[in-house]
């Protein structure tokens, strides 16, 4: 945990994750978050929620791969609070993986968010760690796809929080091919929390620079740490079977966008117990207005990382319903 700088102080390039655990409901017992991805240790010692019966939200008949990827990325957000591993920055949250391929139909991130967005109820967040090549042939968020995006807006509507990677390919969305404001594709913002990816604080760059590969442009709001992430999975940082494995080099829009996660579910646990109602439009301008600025050249837009404390400090006081 002393390795899990993102949940630390802002001056650290932290979310101050760790100063709302703090706060009532600040460490997410308040909402659910769902993990629409292709793979993971569902018996890693440091995710026991994954145990659960119900935690798989299945989309057709599950057909798993790369398992190391969503391990890590729940380790980032609901690793448990335990005396060994790693302690995700909402682990009292309520973790769902859903999967977005299925030996029925293959990959259909749209069916897969859709079947999510049934389970969850409002001020709960959905994850999307999908990327897809964009029309610049390097990889853009999930929601240039159609039937993913139509899902996203009919998550959104019904009060949940979706949090959606940029890409790895370094893409410029306001670039005419994507549809310039009217990104993707000129169908207009879908309602999701686009996240870029920023350096760490571990890394000897400019912490919160924009990294080279990340996806860029106005539509990204926030970004999240894409580099030197300690989470569970892989084995670097101790190896083992797949149930004890865990890194210090997770990276990429895959390693920011559960740090972002985090961070909108603890703000909404921490309002709902507020008896503040925060939709998805007011938590993504909340995010951005109280964050930490991006470093460094922010030509390529990836916006800054989130503060929870700040963004807490802006919910007002509320009246419990």
């Amino acid at each position: 945990t002393d390795r899990q700088t993102y949940r630390g102080p802002a001056d650290e390039q932290g979310i101050e994750a760790l100063a709302a655990h703090e706060m009532p409901g600040g460490k997410g017992k308040n909402v659910a978050v769902a993990d629409v991805e292709f793979g993971w240790t569902m018996d890693h010692e440091d995710l026991t929620q994954l145990a659960r019966e119900d935690a798989l939200i299945a989309n057709g008949t599950p057909s798993y791969s790369y398992p190391e990827h969503g391990t890590s990325v729940m380790g980032e957000i609901i690793g448990d609070a335990n005396e060994f591993g790693v302690t995700g920055i909402a682990p009292e949250a309520t973790g769902y993986v859903a999967n977005a391929v299925s030996a029925e139909a293959g990959f259909t991130p749209g069916a897969a968010i859709a079947g999510a967005a049934e389970v969850l109820e409002p001020g709960d967040v959905i994850l999307l760690e999908q990327q897809l090549t964009g029309c610049g042939g390097g990889f853009a968020p999930v929601e240039i796809d159609p039937a993913a995006y139509d899902a996203i807006r009919t998550a959104v509507a019904k009060g949940i929080h979706v949090v959606e990677a940029a890409g790895n390919g370094a893409q410029n969305l306001d670039s005419s091919c994507y549809g310039g404001t009217a990104f993707p594709g000129g169908r207009g913002d879908s309602g999701a929390i686009i996240v870029g990816a920023g350096a760490s604080s571990r890394s000897g760059r400019t912490p919160g620079s924009r990294l080279s590969y990340s996806t860029y442009g106005s539509r990204v709001n926030v970004q999240g740490w894409g580099e030197m992430v300690t989470t569970a999975g892989y084995g670097d940082l101790q190896g083992g079977y797949a149930s004890t494995q865990y890194t210090d080099v997770f990276s990429g829009t895959s390693s920011a966008s559960p740090i972002v996660t985090g961070a909108v579910a603890l703000v909404s646990s921490i309002a709902q117990e507020k008896g503040v109602e925060l939709d998805p439009a007011a938590m993504r301008t909340l995010l951005m207005e109280t964050g930490t600025p991006q470093a460094g050249n922010d030509s390529a837009h990836i916006g800054p990382l989130p503060n929870v404390v700040k963004a807490v400090e802006g919910l007002g006081s509320g009246s419990a319903e």
